[in-house]
């Protein structure tokens, strides 16, 4: 009888042994490159690191991406960032010339989180947001702080970005306002034209009496 047990019970753990491996196979998702944590992750910028892993610990497939600040990271597939487009954008803008500056992103404009111009978060007093999606407006005072050249903006949502680049260029020479204006310049050229007629008139007044005198 316990011979019986035994060779039974040895059955069984063979069986398991060989069901074990298939049950395992199935938990990884296409057969995915597995680790046991995410910790074991190997480095996201490595040209060897593969695009897709299944985490044994977590069940979860882990995806590489790019975060909003351009680095490449691993993130759950359900939480990886969505790359939306710049649907918008006021390029080039020109200092001393164009007013306010208007850049959209095609993101919901209730998952909107802040703006980044060259990876710095901008004070929300310098831009007004709306919907349409998510539309942006750089006012022109801020816009006059940024150096000539091009720029990176980032609109960030809460589950995402929307990045592209934007060129500020200096006023043109021939472009540079002239001071005063042209109500400024007619008047001018009137009080020119009243004073030569001023001075006719006393000339002509002065060669006629002195014709008069020599009469």
């Amino acid at each position: 009888m316990m011979k019986r047990f035994i060779t039974v019970a040895i059955a069984i753990l063979l069986v398991a042994l060989m069901v074990a491996p298939a049950f395992a196979a199935e938990k990884s998702p296409g057969g995915l490159p597995t680790v046991p944590t995410k910790n074991d992750l190997p480095d996201p910028k490595a040209e060897d690191s593969e695009d897709r892993y299944f985490v044994e610990d977590e069940k979860e497939i882990y995806v590489r991406a790019e975060d909003y600040t351009g680095e490449l990271a691993y993130f759950p597939e359900d939480e990886a960032p969505v790359k939306y487009e710049l649907i918008k954008k006021f390029d080039p803008w020109t200092k001393g010339k164009d007013g306010d500056a208007l850049f959209a992103s095609n993101a919901p404009f209730e998952k909107f989180d802040s703006v980044l111009i060259d990876k710095n978060v901008v004070d929300a007093a310098n831009y007004t947001a709306a919907s349409g999606s998510t539309e942006v407006t750089f006012t022109k005072a801020y816009m006059e702080t940024l150096s000539v050249g091009e720029h990176e903006i980032v609109i960030k949502s809460t589950d995402g970005f929307a990045k592209g680049t934007f060129k500020v260029l200096e006023l043109a020479p021939s472009e540079t306002p002239r001071t005063g204006d042209s109500s400024n310049t007619f008047m001018w050229v009137a009080i020119s034209l009243v004073s030569l007629g001023a001075i006719g008139v006393v000339a002509f007044a002065l060669a006629k009496k002195r014709k008069s005198a020599e009469n």
